[in-house]
């Protein structure tokens, strides 16, 4: 016991001398970070400032760009040679006047191409002579691809970036030439479809070309200039930055809505690399330039003094614990000849046995579960990083099957990182929550733990039938590849059905969370799974028509694929809605309701947002009708049950949305008011409009766009006389009342109150006063 307590006293003497050596150490390491955050903060500030300058450059080229292009855009707009090649209906006008397009594009050496969309003809032209090698025919088909894409805003008057393939042989979306595009036409707001526009595409490299060029003279080769745009399209001086424009994008909208700085640079983390991200906001585009530069290259020299600050401390560290160990192994050599002597006894005298606190076996003890436990934890990183590295090939799969090689395939199925075959045949689903009330209220933690929660449910049930694997993609959705026997037949997506509808129903048991599920068509090869994505995101959208909780498998969304042309709301029911509407029927009116959100359940989903937009029209032509006519003033925010519409997720709740409209604005009027209104507005527009010619019960119907029938019934029915009686007695009344007037001719008095038929009027004037015109004068002395 004795010796163990001198054991003791040794080891506390162990500990003074380690705590001198790591203070030491400490006092160093302390020394060497001060100096290498000073070094670092001042390479900082000069770079800074280096992207600084080079950030104002680039956007005074882009403010410069702005204000010449759109000048010239706008000047060559108003040329009535260019309008003409826009609006005329005749092919040989393009021949003849294609050359000034030519000339358009001679203007400036930005300008790599200018094209014109004549709408009455829909045909593009474009001009023939360009510096650029690209070929134009395929701008052209970018720029039909962007106008015919729906748009929630203008964009005339701005600068769109486009991409597109110089070949023709590949899909837009793969292309890394790009141009500026400026968009002029002649409507205010939204773009429609078919008008005549005026294109000026400018080359976005001269942007770059003196930045490249002081870089290559200050052998600065290591930094890249991009442009990202408020769509979040990215171009710039190279081919690529080191992080995709997602991330950029996400990062610096972070960062710029907690600062609000329009210039400043910050630390983006991508690829296990570490990057410094500057930008500068350009007041005129709304644009972000920025400049990214690793890390290690920003600070390549500080890093150099930090590795051998480094260094040294390790070396003295070393020393110091060389030392320590060489005293404590003297003072402990004693105390380890008795330790390796000791062995527990049988004799059970406590003071022959150590105490656990101070026992060498138990510190063993204590280091053996520590280093248990780390590896338990290594192997559980270990397992977390496969999943990573799992998710990241199973995404890249779906996104773009088709740049995978079939030796990549095989090799990622040889390694393990996919759970089925190489010679499978695929389907994709498609995993949506939907958007309950508890899902809305829910935080950004609580949607993770649900999609997190609604991922391992569908795996478990799916790998009862089929080899799937599931992967979290962007928008808050899943998606699961099914891996089928090259065999199967459409009697597979049953079964698929029964599965998914498992998964539905267990997320509502669990989480009271309704799940849709969307299945796309067969695929025979691993290289067309992005399309089955693609087009299982498609048969998702028709959650729509079906419901929530639907199981939407190719059999049901096939039903919605009809001629497309015939898929629409007819003439006749759009014009019974708004007829209604100003009738103030709204009963009536959701009944109409009713009928057209059942016929357009048949719909494919482009004509059934059409479809939507044309009652929302109407609605809102309606309403404006009844305004102007005061038959009864309607005052309701149409914009905000637009958004409110198109946040519904099925055809029911829109429907709801529209007849709580209805029923909320459209009170009816009890009949003999809403009568007594209607006919004191027809006599009023007959008082207005009395010397009028034309005036008749079809002009007064026009003036209030209901139905002259209805009009001309309503008004004999409570006056006891048609309305074109009541026009003649108005003009009559009018008539008589200008008699007394001796200066003025009879016939110009009977142009005057709507006559042109002079022995008509007498005839009208006699059969109402009983005496012609003239005779009237005479007996009341006139003449």
């Amino acid at each position: 016991m004795h010796r163990f307590r001198t054991y003791i006293n040794r080891k506390y003497l162990l500990r003074i001398l380690l705590s001198v050596s790591l203070f030491i150490v400490a006092v160093l390491s302390i020394a060497a970070f001060t100096l290498f955050q000073s070094a670092q903060q001042t390479v900082l500030k000069t770079h800074r400032e280096e992207n600084q300058k080079v950030l104002s450059q680039v956007g005074y080229n882009i403010d410069f760009m702005n204000t010449i292009i759109k000048n010239m855009a706008v000047t060559s707009f108003a040329d009535p040679e260019l309008a003409l090649l826009m609006l005329t209906r005749q092919n040989e006008d393009l021949v003849l006047h294609a050359e000034h397009l030519n000339n358009l594009a001679a203007i400036n050496p930005f300008i790599h191409s200018v094209v014109v969309y004549n709408g009455p003809l829909n045909k593009y032209l474009v001009n023939t002579t360009t510096s650029s090698s690209i070929d134009n025919g395929n701008i052209v088909k970018a720029i039909d691809t962007f106008v015919n894409a729906p748009h929630s805003e203008s964009f005339g008057m701005k600068f769109i970036p486009l991409s597109f393939d110089p070949s023709g042989t590949k899909p837009v979306s793969d292309s890394k030439d790009h141009v500026l595009s400026l968009f002029i036409y002649d409507t205010y707001g939204k773009y429609t479809p078919g008008k005549s526009f005026f294109v000026v595409n400018v080359r976005h490299d001269w942007l770059f070309d003196n930045i490249k060029l002081i870089n290559g003279l200050g052998g600065n080769t290591n930094s890249e200039v991009a442009v990202l745009d408020q769509g979040g399209f990215l171009f710039g001086s190279g081919d690529r930055l080191p992080a995709p424009a997602e991330t950029v994008r996400a990062a610096l909208d972070t960062y710029i809505s907690r600062n609000g700085q329009s210039f400043d640079s910050l630390k983006l983390k991508h690829g296990g690399q570490e990057f410094l991200l500057s930008y500068l906001e350009t007041a005129s585009t709304g644009w972000r330039i920025i400049t990214m530069k690793n890390y290690d290259l920003v600070y390549g020299h500080v890093t150099e003094l930090r590795n051998t600050w480094i260094v040294v401390t390790l070396l003295f560290l070393i020393a110091s614990v060389l030392a320590s160990f060489w005293i404590s192994y003297k003072l402990y050599r004693p105390v380890l000849g008795l330790m390796q002597q000791i062995r527990p006894t049988d004799r059970g005298d406590p003071d022959d046995q150590l105490p656990d606190s101070r026992d060498e076996l138990a510190y063993m003890s204590h280091v053996y579960s520590h280093l248990s436990d780390e590896l338990s934890s290594m192997r559980q990183l270990q397992s977390n990083q496969k999943t990573i590295v799992d998710n990241y090939y199973l995404r890249r799969l779906i996104g773009n099957s088709a740049l995978v090689t079939a030796e990549e395939f095989h090799s990622s199925v040889e390694q393990g990182h996919f759970r089925f075959s190489s010679e499978s045949s695929f389907v994709v689903g498609v995993l949506k929550l939907d958007g309950s009330r508890k899902l809305l209220d829910a935080s950004v933690n609580q949607k993770k733990l649900y999609v997190f929660a609604l991922a391992n449910i569908a795996e478990e049930i799916i790998l009862r039938s089929f080899p799937c694997q599931l992967a979290e993609m962007t928008g808050d959705h899943l998606a699961i590849v099914i891996a089928l026997d090259p065999e199967a037949g459409e009697e597979v997506f049953d079964t698929i059905a029964i599965r998914f509808a498992e998964v539905r129903e267990a997320m509502l048991a669990y989480y009271d969370i309704s799940v849709t599920a969307a299945v796309s068509t067969i695929a025979d090869n691993y290289a067309s799974i992005t399309d089955c994505y693609t087009e299982a995101m498609q048969h998702a959208m028709y959650r729509l028509v079906f419901g929530r909780g639907s199981v939407i498998t190719p059999g049901l969304v096939n039903g919605q694929l009809g001629d497309i042309h015939s898929q629409h709301l007819t003439a006749d029911s759009i014009k019974r809605l708004g007829d209604t509407i100003k009738l103030q029927d709204a009963e009536k009116a959701c009944q109409i309701l009713d009928k057209m959100f059942e016929e357009m359940a048949s719909f494919q989903y482009e004509n059934i947002v059409h479809s939507l937009l044309n009652i929302m029209v109407t609605t809102n032509v309606a309403i404006g009708v009844m305004n102007t006519n005061k038959l009864q003033g309607i005052y309701v925010d149409l914009n905000a049950v637009q958004v409110e519409l198109f946040q519904k997720e099925t055809l029911d709740e829109m429907k709801d949305v529209l007849q709580t409209l209805y029923r909320e604005t459209l009170k009816k009027l009890p009949q003999e008011e809403k009568t007594e209104l209607l006919l004191e507005t027809i006599k009023d527009l007959i008082e207005q409009n009395y010397t009028d010619q034309n005036l008749c019960v079809q002009s007064i119907a026009d003036m209030l766009k209901m139905s002259s029938n209805y009009i001309g019934r309503c008004f004999r029915q409570h006056e006891s006389l048609a309305v074109n009686e009541y026009i003649i007695d108005v003009r009559l009344n009018h008539a008589l009342k200008l008699l007394e007037n001796k200066n003025t001719n009879i016939n110009i008095i009977m142009e005057k109150v709507g006559f042109s038929n002079r022995s008509y009027f007498f005839k009208l004037f006699k059969k109402k006063f009983g005496t012609t015109p003239k005779e009237y004068r005479m007996k009341k002395g006139i003449v």
